[in-house]
Parts: structure tokens; sequence; C-alpha cells
């Protein structure tokens, strides 16, 4: 199973609903840590969801650093996976995540079974989730603790470091969460979904 089966089937069959609802965005390939890292697929409702697809061709080398990433910004987060990974993916896991394994049932037909439901992540951090915002979004929100034109000199990580200092997460999570909703221009076209 190839990575981009099973992230279509995992968009019409489990985020469905997430996709018929107004206040809901998915987003393939969300960037993480300034781009360093992308998460195979956000949902942005209420809260950020991250989700990370692992199949039968790809390898688990890079995903200690990946959780990592994921840990930092999203408030739940499950990985999908096939029978091939299952057993190492729980081993490095941490227990506050979902996990999803994707079965291939005949051709072209993949179907999920939710092995663990994710809980909610107590270790987000900020300077990491204000840094979901573009610099421009930053300084927006930033501008009502401080003169815009201040703002307007100041390079984006000391933006980030303020908005950090000033919100606590549950107010910087919700300002990030509508400015990631209100952008008209993602990297990747919507239609891509």
């Amino acid at each position: 199973m190839y990575d981009h089966l099973i992230r279509a089937a995992f968009h019409t069959q489990v985020l469905k609903k997430d996709h018929t609802c107004d206040d809901t965005l998915v987003v393939n390939e969300l960037g993480i840590q300034n781009g360093a890292y992308r998460a195979d697929i956000a949902v942005l409702n209420g809260k950020l969801e991250g989700y990370e697809i692992k199949g039968e061709h790809d390898t688990l080398e890079r995903l200690p650093s990946q959780i990592n990433a994921y840990n930092s910004i999203f408030a739940k987060s499950s990985i999908i996976t096939c029978e091939k990974f299952l057993q190492p993916v729980r081993s490095v896991l941490p227990n506050w995540w979902g996990i999803y394994l994707a079965i291939y049932c005949c051709e072209n037909q993949i179907k999920f079974k939710r092995i663990q439901a994710p809980k909610i992540n107590k270790i987000v951090d900020c300077y990491s989730l204000a840094r979901l915002l573009w610099r421009e979004e930053a300084i927006d929100v930033a501008s009502k603790y401080l003169d815009i034109k201040t703002l307007s000199k100041l390079r984006r990580h000391k933006v980030y470091s303020i908005l950090t200092e000033q919100m606590n997460s549950k107010e910087l999570s919700k300002a990030v969460l509508v400015n990631l909703k209100n952008r008209a221009n993602w990297r990747i076209s919507q239609s891509q979904l």
C-alpha cells in the first residue's frame, strides 16, 4: 500500500464528515516548524489534529523526529499505518497518539480499523504553534499587544516570541486556527484534497 492510496481512502472514509463541515478545513502536507516537517493530513476545526501516514513502502527512520514535531503543535495526533509497522510504531508512539490500521481488502480497496483513539496532547509548545503563522499573520495577531510600527521592523521569530509571552496556549491556538482557516493562498490547491 502506497501513501497516496492510504491518504485518498482515509479522506473519503474516516474524514468524510470533516470535509463536509463548514467550520473545518482539511489540509494535506501542513508545514510544521517553518517547513522543517510536514503533517501528512491536518484537520483544523476547534483544535488542530494531525495524521502521519506510514505505508508499506516507508521506513520508520524519521518517525521519532516527526513525533516530536507533531507533539509540538497538535492537540491530537494519530498515525495511519499498515500491519508491517504496527508493532514497531506502538513501541515508539506516546500513549496519547491514536492508531489507525490500514487494511488492504482487495484490488484498490483499503479499509481502516481504529486500534487506539487519540487523547489530548498536554505538551503543545506555544512557540511552535506560533510558527504556523505567516509573518504578516503573526504581526496582525501581535498588534493588539504592541504598536504595529514597532512590530513591522521585527524578524518573524521575535514576533513569535512576543505571541508566546503575551498569550496563553488556548488564546494562541484559537488565533492560529482562525488564521489558518482564513488563508486564501495555501501552498497547495484545496482541490487536491
